[in-house]
């Protein structure tokens, strides 16, 4: 949702400082750790749709716009926000493998 949030932010404002958020915090809530899985697939599915949608709709400059990171006060730019979306996408699915694999999970 971040991700989506800040292409949004880069395409409708002129450089804005984003917010920044505390994952572990995130990830400690009960709707990370109780509820069933099936709503949180169903919003990725529709997420990434958009944001699939909207990537596809940006011309070259649209991805030379940026926003700016308040914890390190660098300026990215939804061209890079794209290579490290795509590499924390990977990271994960490492993550997910790796799990899959140890626990022997079909």
């Amino acid at each position: 949702m971040n991700c989506f949030i800040r292409i949004k932010w880069a395409l409708t404002e002129n450089n804005p400082v984003i917010k920044a958020y505390d994952e572990t915090l995130w990830s400690e809530l009960p709707d990370n750790l109780q509820m069933p899985i099936e709503p949180t697939l169903n919003l990725l599915s529709g997420l990434h749709f958009r944001i699939t949608y909207i990537l596809k709709s940006l011309s070259e400059t649209d991805l030379k716009k940026s926003f700016i990171h308040p914890e390190s006060n660098s300026e990215i730019s939804i061209n890079q926000m794209i290579g490290l979306y795509a590499w924390h996408g990977n990271h994960h699915l490492s993550h997910i493998t790796s799990l899959k694999k140890d626990k022997n999970w079909v």
